[in-house]
């Protein structure tokens, strides 16, 4: 059972005078978001958003109601502007969230029976949003690139014009990536960040769009040398072409393709009957799908059918064969690192990329498949012609926002909210402090104050022995913040906890 949600929105206006120093609770909300004045918290909640204007204490609210078939979810990346703007989706497409209204007003060349497209980010003036387009009729687990990057501008009329961007048609093996998703975008829309799913669709890494002098689109793949061996992955054999089955109908005539699907039907019918009880499990009949060739009545097709099947069985295993070699190949090509997935953010003033490294952990229990990764915040400068990338020393804290000198909030541990506590990453270092001591330095006495009076109590821990025996202790007056994000001039802070 989910505990009552007890929210922190710790407003600091100028963190280093407490007269100038707000902070507030908020029982029983879920932020995820805020406009960059503090002004408006956004809660997403399984399928509602509220949005909550600071200012004139409103709440609008955008419910499911009835149709749990039309969930609304906020964008990921800078979702809100100022005067509270808020972009995101639901399972019919892109759409705008202010005030009282719900507006499609946005441009979708593709996507029509997909549930798949969605905003992300929206520039500070509202002009320019960007988010991710599907193939029309696409769905997860389909085969090729199931999403592909867009950005949309503003026109006359208020409504939104897409723009296709540019993308890698390739991922690092040479194969077509899941989806290239934009999650996020600078305040004046000029710079583009998200990430390529590879074809496995277990291997996320970013990749950012410039916007050059003449209007058109630049994109660069980040940091490659953490997530794969270039010269590898170039030397790296064509992906093995996987042989067809021939299809038996194609050999049957039209009375031997009656006879045969009527033989399917009674046997689908027969297995219905078992599932039901109404006969047992040893009174079906022969499947027909193992034994196709029985049903082509003519001879010349039958033994040109058993043939075709017998050159597809000898390719079939040859083909399996070549995978297992090209995997093989793949496995020293790559790290077995990448970025966590969905989790992306970029400084307003577009300068620096922050995200997660994240890699398996090699003192782990090999046979404990729930092994928890490390997940290590990371920080790219965009500014440097390097893209000099910074990964903090801390291996259980995952990044939750950037701001515009390059300080990371992150918040531990980072695959649990449970007791989760929020830590500042400071311009330059390594090492992740609490917020709790980030305030007390920047002397924000009333947020240490504040944070002293609401956010300790008792926690308790539960641990197992060797023989899964579980121990519990209580930790008393435990001091837990929270997960916490900011804005980009580290001044106003919101956050969330179980």
């Amino acid at each position: 059972m989910k505990k009552t949600l007890l929210t922190l929105a710790c407003t600091l206006l100028t963190a280093g005078s407490a007269t100038a120093q707000v902070c507030e609770n908020f029982a029983g909300a879920y932020f995820s978001k805020m406009s960059d004045n503090g002004r408006f918290l956004v809660e997403d909640n399984q399928g509602d958003i509220r949005v909550y204007d600071r200012e004139t204490k409103k709440v609008y609210e955008y419910l499911i109601g009835e149709s749990e078939n039309n969930l609304y979810t906020p964008g990921f990346g800078n979702a809100i502007t100022n005067d509270g703007y808020l972009v995101g989706s639901d399972n019919q497409g892109c759409l705008i969230f202010y005030q009282d209204q719900i507006l499609r007003t946005i441009e979708e060349p593709t996507g029509v029976g997909s549930t798949m497209n969605a905003l992300h980010a929206i520039s500070t003036d509202g002009s320019r949003l960007a988010g991710g387009l599907a193939p029309d009729g696409a769905s997860f687990g389909d085969e090729g690139t199931m999403g592909y990057p867009a950005i949309w501008n503003i026109a006359e009329d208020g409504t939104y014009k897409c723009v296709k961007l540019d993308y890698p048609k390739k991922d690092m093996l040479g194969l077509d990536p899941q989806r290239v998703t934009p999650y996020d975008m600078s305040g004046d829309g000029k710079v583009v960040i998200g990430e390529v799913v590879d074809n496995s669709g277990m291997n996320p890494y970013p990749i950012v769009w410039f916007e050059q002098e003449d209007g058109s689109w630049k994109w660069e793949i980040l940091a490659e040398n953490l997530w794969w061996d270039s010269e590898k992955t170039a030397a790296l054999p064509p992906y093995p072409v996987e042989p067809t089955e021939p299809d038996a109908t194609k050999y049957m005539s039209e009375e031997d393709v009656e006879k045969y699907n009527a033989a399917v039907a009674e046997y689908n019918q027969a297995v219905a009957d078992a599932m039901a009880g109404l006969i047992g499990w040893d009174e079906l009949p022969e499947n027909p799908e193992s034994n196709k060739a029985s049903y082509i009545s003519d001879e010349a097709k039958n033994k040109e059918y058993v043939d075709a099947l017998v050159q597809y069985e000898s390719d079939n295993a040859d083909y399996w064969t070549k995978v297992e070699e090209f995997q093989a190949l793949a496995d020293e090509a790559t790290t077995g690192a990448s970025m966590s997935y969905n989790n992306l953010f970029i400084s307003k003033n577009g300068k620096y990329f922050a995200a997660n490294y994240e890699r398996a952990d090699p003192n782990a229990d090999p046979w404990d498949m729930w092994a928890a990764s490390l997940v290590s915040p990371m920080l790219i400068d965009l500014s440097s012609p390097e893209r000099t990338v910074t990964i903090g020393d801390d291996n259980n804290h995952l990044t939750s926002c950037v701001t515009d000198n390059g300080m990371l909030i992150c918040n531990s541990p980072a695959q649990s909210y449970d007791s989760r506590c929020a830590y500042v990453l400071r311009p330059g270092e390594k090492k992740a402090v609490s917020l709790y001591d980030y305030f007390k330095a920047e002397k924000a006495d009333a947020a240490v104050k504040f944070l002293d009076e609401n956010y300790r109590f008792d926690v308790t821990k539960v641990e197992y022995d060797e023989d899964f025996n579980e121990i519990t202790s209580v930790v008393k007056d435990s001091l837990v913040t929270g997960s916490a994000f900011c804005t980009s001039d580290g001044k106003k802070f919101a956050g969330f906890m179980y």
